[in-house]
């Protein structure tokens, strides 16, 4: 410090320039430390000091300051002069931003604004927690209700199945409800299973049928393409429904293998179906069985659709 007498001056005058815009005292105080090389440097804004260590960084000495320049850090005195410089405007502004009786509204107001931010955050980690023992209660419920993982696995199967065989009744019902009204000389009946199938499930359809003889049950698909016509006619009847789709069913020669003494009562089914649901059903044929029996009749002719 003592090889530039002129460092001194200029930090003189940088300060009584910024007394005039400050419109308050400045004044700056130098001593150098009896222990070590180093300076301290102290400026006093209108009773407010602070002071500033320029040393070496080997220099040790028990002294108290607020801020420090290494030398070393800098190349030139000119660097030097231009940290203390910085320094200096530091202090400055936490100078102009302290409070006073002129800003303290706005300070108090500050500190409410940060105070209503803390609240409402405090607010929302007590809901947070609550939330989270709210969680930890309902874990414990299900944990003492499953006792573990497979048991809740199975409790799913159960329900699963459970509906599943709710459905499989319902279908069942209305098969065993298409066969007797359509082949009403017959003691059938429709019995639906379910069996294992490659580590899946598959529905087994069967056809019972009493005789003297005794019960005889057989697949469904091991009997004529009349009855199996019917079948698959129900199920996508019932496809239809439970999906709440269009209730419009096209057939393409989908009955020609049912035998003429059961047309009528198919015909019974289907007039049942349309008035009870609201269904169409169109029949694409060549079989002339069916004009007799339809209620509208269409024909196509050289590329063209013309009623009958």
């Amino acid at each position: 410090m003592s090889k530039d007498s002129n460092l001194r001056l200029y930090i003189s005058s940088y300060l009584k320039a910024a007394e005039k815009d400050l419109k308050t005292e400045l004044k700056d105080y130098w001593y150098k430390s009896r222990k070590s090389e180093a300076w301290y440097f102290t400026l006093n804004i209108n009773g407010s000091k602070t002071k500033l260590r320029i040393a070496n960084h080997d220099t040790v000495d028990e002294a108290d300051f607020d801020d420090c320049i290494w030398l070393s850090d800098y190349g030139s005195m000119k660097g030097v002069y231009k940290g203390i410089l910085r320094f200096i405007d530091k202090c400055i502004l936490e100078w102009r931003n302290r409070v006073t009786i002129d800003n303290f509204e706005t300070f108090y107001n500050l500190a409410l604004k940060k105070r209503q931010e803390y609240e409402t955050t405090k607010q929302i980690k007590e809901r947070a927690e609550n939330q989270r023992l709210e969680y930890e209660n309902q874990l414990k419920s299900l944990l003492n209700k499953h006792k573990n993982y497979e048991d809740a696995i199975d409790y799913l199967k159960e329900i699963i199945e459970l509906i599943s065989r709710q459905h499989i009744e319902h279908i069942e019902k209305l098969l065993d409800s298409a066969v007797k009204t359509i082949f009403y000389d017959k003691n059938y009946s429709i019995k639906l299973e379910i069996s294992e199938f490659r580590n899946g499930n598959c529905l087994n359809i069967l056809l019972k049928e009493d005789t003297d003889e005794g019960e005889i049950i057989t697949d469904i698909k091991n009997n004529g393409f009349g009855i199996q016509g019917v079948i698959g006619f129900v199920l996508q009847v019932y496809f239809i429904m439970y999906h709440k789709l269009a209730p419009i069913l096209v057939m393409d020669e989908a009955m020609s293998t049912l035998s003429s003494q059961y047309l009528s009562y198919f015909k019974e089914l289907v007039d049942a179906l349309s008035k009870q649901y609201n269904f169409n059903f169109v029949l694409v044929a060549h079989d002339p069985r069916f004009i007799d029996i339809a209620d509208y009749k269409y024909e196509v002719k050289d590329g063209e659709v013309r009623e009958v």
